[in-house]
């Protein structure tokens, strides 16, 4: 094992240490703001959900979503994590939906890994919402730009089912 192969071993480790810590931390607060205390949340797309708002957990590829204040946002979140419930189910799309670590459907509070963005004309030759649909029997009709992101492997994931 050269160097280069251990830091990238140690790296991985203390990404996963530091996940574990969090989602330890998510899990024993419960939180229902952005202000969880031992966690510094770092706010992605800046105010762009219409439902939710997107803190990135520093020091971890986590994201927190909280919902916002009014109505239908917990409700969201809802749909959104019955709808990955339910295409876990066939293999082929398990690739393409995120992990839930954390939900508390009281609350409307999600944890998941952090995707990049991706352009939406790479998503739009991806995205199959009609097939997917014909096939499952669920609906996938907000599979556009900012709600695909990349895996590191170059795959697509779904990363809000919402509506």
């Amino acid at each position: 094992m050269n160097a280069n192969e251990k830091r990238m071993a140690t790296r991985v480790n203390r990404l996963g240490l530091a996940k574990r810590r969090a989602l330890r931390i998510i899990r024993t607060v419960q939180p229902k703001t952005a202000k969880i205390p031992g966690l510094v949340l770092k706010e992605t797309g800046k105010g762009c959900g219409a439902f939710r708002r997107t803190y990135r957990i520093v020091g971890t590829n986590l994201v927190i979503k909280f919902p916002q204040v009014g109505g239908g946002c917990t409700q969201h979140t809802r749909d959104e994590v019955r709808k990955i419930r339910k295409l876990s189910k066939y293999k082929s799309l398990r690739h393409h939906l995120p992990p839930v670590y954390y939900y508390n459907g009281r609350d409307g509070v999600m944890v998941t890994d952090y995707y990049r963005y991706v352009c939406p004309e790479k998503a739009r030759n991806v995205i199959l919402s009609d097939v997917i649909e014909e096939l499952t029997g669920v609906a996938l009709d907000d599979l556009v730009g900012d709600n695909v992101r990349m895996k590191m492997d170059a795959v697509p994931v779904f990363v809000d089912l919402g509506y």
